[in-house]
């Protein structure tokens, strides 16, 4: 069941809110559809990044991606790697964080194959291309660390928000204006860091994009609104909507500092955002061209 089944038009604040039914238990929804194989998934990247921080420091050296000397192996298990305990302890509680609220939505949404299809795609076939950015930008210095993969996680969550939105608050909103959360993010990533032509291009161009999905979002502000108020009295779907935002909103922030040097470090964020566009990038295409062919 991805969502409460809809009943005919009412009139008056029933109309506002599609006239939606009253949402299963929460709890009880939780508790009937989770499943044993996704908390593997769910806390096993997590034991991982903790083994690999166990071995001796020397071995975890050879692990880190080098634009120096590239190698598939390195480029794939630097994004396991972390030297230090503070950035090994930050990763590690951001992506379980991050994956039990995204896991949480998906289990509501109904869409727990989908959340294991792309937590695995994440995990296996983002690493290489995200160390490799490195390479192809030309930037200085190792590439090691689980954030890039954790942004590409965040990226993923905001589709599973829009469903949830859609299936929960109100039918006015759907998966197609979750650009609308991205472009709002590339237009914050673009304002932090427009320091030159190019910057100020890619901020201009993300802004405008992101008002033009925000103009439709703000058109159904009442509906939205409305929608929210009817679940209010439904315990777990208003705090795990806003739950999922907020976090995501944090994980933004923490991504894409204002200073970028941190002590003797320096916070990659072509790494983070290249992750973000493109944990969103495929599973809103996949999501957007699943819904396409199904209604050929």
């Amino acid at each position: 069941m991805n969502g409460p089944n809809r009943a005919g038009d009412s009139q008056g604040e029933g109309a506002l809110a599609d006239s939606r039914s009253i949402p299963p238990p929460f709890r009880e929804t939780i508790q009937e559809r989770v499943r044993a194989v996704d908390l593997v998934l769910l806390i096993g990247p997590a034991v991982l990044l903790v083994w690999v921080f166990s071995l001796p420091t020397a071995l975890r050296y050879t692990l880190v991606f080098d634009p120096a000397q590239p190698s598939l192996r390195t480029a794939f298990s630097a994004n396991y790697v972390h030297l230090t305990w503070l950035h090994l302890l930050s990763n590690v509680a951001g992506y379980l964080l991050l994956a039990s609220v995204v896991y949480l939505l998906a289990v509501i949404n109904g869409t727990r194959r989908r959340f294991q299809t792309v937590v695995m795609g994440i995990l296996l076939v983002f690493p290489v291309p995200l160390s490799y950015l490195d390479l192809v930008l030309d930037l200085p210095g190792i590439v090691l660390g689980f954030s890039g993969l954790n942004m590409a996680l965040l990226g993923y969550g905001i589709v599973e928000i829009s469903v949830y939105i859609r299936n929960y608050v109100t039918d006015r909103f759907d998966v197609e204006n979750a650009p609308g959360f991205f472009f709002a993010t590339t237009t914050f990533v673009g304002a932090m860091y427009a320091e030159t032509t190019v910057g100020f291009v890619f901020l201009g161009a993300s802004a405008l994009i992101a008002l033009f999905y925000w103009i439709e979002i703000l058109l159904s502000i009442e509906f939205l609104i409305v929608g929210s108020k009817q679940i209010l009295d439904h315990p777990g779907y208003v705090e795990l909507l806003a739950g999922g935002i907020l976090l995501s909103a944090g994980f933004v922030l923490a991504a894409f500092p204002a200073d970028p040097v941190y002590h003797s470090s320096v916070v990659n964020i072509y790494l983070h955002f290249a992750g973000f566009a493109m944990g969103f990038i495929s599973t809103y295409t996949w999501v957007t061209l699943g819904r396409y062919v199904r209604s050929e």
